[in-house]
């Protein structure tokens, strides 16, 4: 059960057994997603949060669902990405994404996922002007995080573990539960999250590897989040 979330944060961009691989592509969905709506895909539960879950379900959108294949899905007013041409979530700042694993037992790993920056027509952007943090939560009841910065370019990219700030160790930690959650920033590479702003990225096949099941505890579910703990004192980074 939701517990306490951060309404808004800021942040600056800155086993055993053999595994079995789960992507998910959020096909099979159209039209908007709203507060604590839940979709099952690959054997997860995929549900959309409202900061502290305070709204009456179905009552704040999160984001929607966009066809690549059809550029008037995107919306007037948007630039959105023309390399993907499947289904893919444009999510948006007023909320969240919460991935449970449908046995209730599991744990598993998260490898990466595709992102893309979606503009809007005539406004100038920084050169990095979005980024995308996926928080993980043990099974033990710590919780750790990393953070991919995404560039204006309009199209899709491929996120793993090369392109991570934050735990170097991610990749490789059995979580009971993530969510991803997307922030706009702006010139100083400071950016916000969960504050209804205008932020918005793409996200697309969402990598995940099931693990064998493990008595642990019931799942956080966003027990959420101390967002704010991964954000303090960080600052826009690049790449060498």
């Amino acid at each position: 059960m939701i517990r306490t979330i951060i309404g808004a944060t800021v942040l600056a961009l800155a086993s055993a057994g053999a595994a079995q691989a789960a992507v998910i592509t959020f096909e099979g969905n159209s039209g908007p997603a709203y507060n604590q709506q839940t979709i099952q895909q690959a054997g997860y539960a995929i549900t959309f949060y409202d900061p502290g879950a305070a709204a009456p379900p179905g009552t704040v959108q999160i984001g929607r669902f966009i066809d690549g294949s059809n550029p008037a899905s995107c919306g007037a007013g948007n630039i959105c990405p023309t390399n993907n041409s499947s289904t893919y979530f444009d999510l948006f700042n007023s909320g969240f994404i919460d991935i449970l694993p449908a046995a209730s037992n599991a744990t598993f790993t998260f490898t990466g996922l595709d992102a893309s920056f979606i503009a809007m027509t005539g406004v100038d952007y920084p050169l990095t002007p979005a980024a995308v943090q996926v928080v993980g939560f043990l099974a033990n009841g710590d919780q750790t995080a990393i953070q991919f910065n995404i560039p204006r370019d309009v199209a899709f990219q491929t996120y793993t573990q090369a392109d991570a700030f934050g735990d170097a160790d991610f990749f490789t930690k059995n979580f009971t539960e993530i969510a991803i959650i997307a922030y706009r920033c702006n010139a100083q590479g400071q950016c916000s999250g969960l504050d209804n702003g205008n932020g918005q990225v793409g996200l697309d096949n969402i990598r995940l590897s099931d693990l064998p099941v493990n008595a642990v505890p019931e799942p956080a579910t966003a027990s959420l989040l101390a967002f704010g703990l991964f954000g303090l004192g960080m600052r826009a980074r690049r790449r060498a």
